[in-house]
């Protein structure tokens, strides 16, 4: 099994959102406060009793973004395996109005990272997120950041194991989004210096 990289351009952008980003949502880490917080906040693993496909693009507008921003500062890469794209990974950097960069310059933001539901589990999204990680130390970047959802426990676990640190937990999030509400937003962060 080849895998190959290469980087491509937002006008490639359909092509990389043929790969599928669904994922099977049978348990999430639900936020446990003690004395409201006060003495601490805990994510606990929690099976759902029924489970549900959530279709990451359905609440994203990547095509959308180039008439947004200027994305000259971002990398966008497909990772491809035998004339099937099977991944990719966006990253944002130095973009004014991106509020994930918070106005810094050393700061870069995996915006989307994706693997074929068929291909997960062969290594696709480690090449992906070090592509991301390498991307953003070209740059000078000092840590890059990455948003995911408790409902989404394997890429909570991917980031760990990639050596990121949970930042932040925002339970109000998405709380203006009715078909959100129920998730809770998760900030990692990678030191790369």
């Amino acid at each position: 099994m080849v895998i190959e990289l290469k980087e491509i351009s937002i006008q490639d952008i359909d092509e990389y959102l043929k790969v599928p980003i669904t994922l099977e949502i049978h348990r999430v880490l639900e936020v446990k406060l003690e004395d409201d917080g006060l003495k601490g906040i805990q994510l606990v693993e929690k099976e759902l009793e029924e489970s549900y496909i959530k279709d990451y693009d359905d609440d994203s507008d990547i095509e959308g973004l180039k008439d947004k921003f200027d994305m000259s500062n971002w990398g966008f890469f497909i990772a491809s395996m035998e004339d099937e794209n099977v991944g990719g990974v966006i990253i944002a950097y130095d973009t004014p109005g991106i509020n994930m960069l918070s106005g810094r310059d050393d700061l870069a933001v995996v915006w989307d990272i994706r693997v074929h539901p068929e291909h997960r589990g062969r290594g696709i999204g480690h090449m992906l997120f070090q592509k991301a990680v390498d991307w953003s130390k070209e740059r000078d970047c000092k840590l890059l950041k990455v948003e995911t959802q408790n409902i989404n426990v394997p890429a909570c676990n991917f980031y760990v194991k990639e050596g990121c640190e949970l930042g932040c937990i925002d339970r109000y999030a998405y709380s203006g989004d009715e078909r959100l509400s129920h998730e809770t937003m998760l900030i990692w962060y990678l030191e790369l210096q």
